[in-house]
């Protein structure tokens, strides 16, 4: 079995070193592990982006394990009696198969029928490069159809985040570098027909090109007001890559612009505001923060700076509930006591009144059974509640799925 390459230097950018104390409101949340991997037939090392479908239940990935040994995708739903794990599709990535192999920090998402579609890192039909694929359930079984196998070449390769979908059910993504030399990466669309999925290429990264290069990362696109956003990871004007956006015409193409020089994990809420985090701010420990356009570009607008203390340290990407309150994880920090000394991460909220944000811990995570380490984004139900996952910890000490009920 091929082994995952389960962590990208950048998310350990934010790496506990110390820990200073810094004042956070810690709220009583109900938290609860919705499943423990054993890297088995389950899986091991859940990606994050759940996904929630009208009925509650949560659809996620592992990265490595599961019946053929290269990763899966699994439900887990709610019942009167709990939640029930089932395995949904389990990658071969055998020389007989073309699946694909080991997704990795992607997730999965639902179109309007309920069908799943997300990436793989490697396998495929063109050399192990990784995949697009489809889950459809018919008559309770889901069968995969893969939408597109990359080579290497134009297409890139090594999807490294989930998709997106549009209303007209067409998917888009990144992928993260191309084996031919002068391919830094794509950002593409896959367009269904009667004769099949076509792939469209509507980047293909340069080494100095002014929106960098590298996408994804784990981040993947967004879409606001029919417009495709993204981040690039290296180079670009001032060397951290950069936020590009692709604005449709009226023709059918794209354009693409740069609306910001460095290429900052973000998100995009219901009412169109942007929010991002970065592995630095005031104290070192990581910032979120508010990107806010003006007619020259994006500027940001401070939301909080983590002290790598009991507040935590190191954010991912934040999720807005519609109310204006934000949600996230910390890879580190919180509580000193945990099981690697380092602090175990947290899951925070951010609200804010009359102009002034407040933080208020929602969960301090052990490091045993309950996990460590969270990855994000979070994923958030109609209900308000919450679900992620960690990639370490629990009892087999390869990641769970929670849910905090607030």
């Amino acid at each position: 079995m091929k082994s995952a390459n389960r962590f990208h230097p950048r998310f350990f950018a934010t790496a506990v070193a110390a820990f200073i104390l810094a004042a956070a409101t810690i709220a009583s949340a109900q938290f609860q592990v919705l499943h423990t991997f054993a890297a088995g037939r389950d899986g091991a090392y859940p990606n994050p982006s759940l996904a929630i479908d009208n009925a509650g239940n949560v659809y996620g990935t592992t990265q490595t394990f599961g019946p053929h040994g290269y990763g899966t995708v699994y439900e887990l739903v709610s019942g009167s009696s709990g939640w029930t794990y089932k395995i949904l599709y389990g990658f071969c990535a055998q020389p007989s198969c073309t699946d694909g192999a080991e997704p990795y920090f992607a997730g999965v998402v639902l179109d309007s029928a309920g069908n799943l579609y997300g990436t793989t890192q490697f396998g495929g039909a063109q050399g192990s490069l990784g995949t697009v694929f489809q889950l459809k359930r018919s008559g309770g079984v889901w069968a995969e159809t893969v939408l597109h196998s990359f080579s290497g070449g134009n297409d890139g390769d090594s999807p490294i985040a989930g998709v997106i979908l549009d209303k007209a059910g067409n998917v888009y993504g990144v992928t993260n570098s191309g084996l031919s030399f002068g391919h830094y990466g794509t950002v593409f669309q896959l367009t269904n027909s009667a004769g099949g999925w076509t792939e469209t290429v509507l980047r293909d990264f340069t080494l100095n090109g002014h929106d960098g290069n590298y996408p994804g990362l784990g981040d993947g696109l967004w879409m606001r007001g029919g417009k495709l956003l993204g981040t690039t990871s290296l180079n670009g004007d001032l060397g951290q890559g950069a936020i590009f956006q692709f604005t449709p015409t009226a023709s059918g193409g794209w354009i693409e612009s740069v609306p910001y020089d460095s290429g900052h994990p973000f998100s995009i809420d219901k009412a169109g505001k942007i929010y991002g985090v970065s592995s630095s701010g005031s104290f070192g420990f990581g910032s979120v923060f508010e990107f806010v356009p003006t007619p020259s570009g994006w500027t940001t607008s401070p939301i909080y700076d983590f002290s790598g203390g009991t507040d935590g340290a190191g954010p991912f990407r934040v999720i807005s509930d519609g109310n204006g309150n934000l949600f996230g994880v910390t890879l580190g920090g919180g509580n000193p006591g945990c099981e690697n000394q380092l602090g175990c991460g947290t899951v925070f909220e951010l609200s804010q009144s009359s102009g002034q944000w407040t933080k208020i811990i929602l969960y301090n995570f052990q490091g045993g059974a309950d996990g460590g380490n969270p990855l994000g984004p979070l994923a958030i139900d109609r209900n308000g509640n919450l679900y992620g996952v960690t990639e370490t910890a629990g009892s087999k000490k390869v990641g769970v799925v929670f849910e905090i009920v607030r």
